[in-house]
């Protein structure tokens, strides 16, 4: 399975090296039906648009997200999408994509249009799965390591 993707399914999660996002508020437990999950290094690619619109967020705790930050990350998500759609190089993606360990960037760039649409598919799943969650809830909260 290409690593840059979204899983849905909680049977496929193998070990606990993921990133959940979930719709509304914390529920005292994690691996909820109805969240997100992504690997480490996937969630890495789009983390620093968190980053930028939410300055409390932390990579390694549970972040509830009010609907008018994810807003604004959606629109970032799309601008990155463009900005994915346009690039001909890693090089292009420098700065505006996270990359989060050593190896990631070797990765990407080795298959670039494979990698590069697979990203593309990612954000595209998220953001739809966003808007359609966040007219449903007040919040989405991001569940770290």
């Amino acid at each position: 399975m290409n690593s840059i993707c979204i899983i849905t399914d909680i049977k496929e999660l193998e070990g606990t090296a993921y990133i959940e996002v979930l719709p509304g508020a914390y529920k005292d437990k994690c691996w909820n039906d109805g969240s997100l999950f992504f690997d480490e290094e996937a969630f890495g690619y789009i983390e620093p648009i968190l980053q930028r619109n939410v300055p409390a967020y932390d990579h390694y705790a549970f972040t509830e997200i009010g609907r008018d930050k994810w807003l604004a990350i959606i629109d970032d998500l799309d601008e990155l999408q463009s900005l994915i759609t346009s690039a001909t190089s890693i090089v292009d993606l420098q700065g505006h994509i996270g990359l989060p360990f050593g190896g990631t960037e070797e990765r990407f760039a080795r298959d670039f249009d494979a990698s590069k649409g697979a990203l593309s598919r990612l954000i595209s799943e998220f953001s739809v799965w966003l808007r359609a969650k966040i007219n449903e809830n007040d919040s989405i909260t991001v569940l770290g390591m």
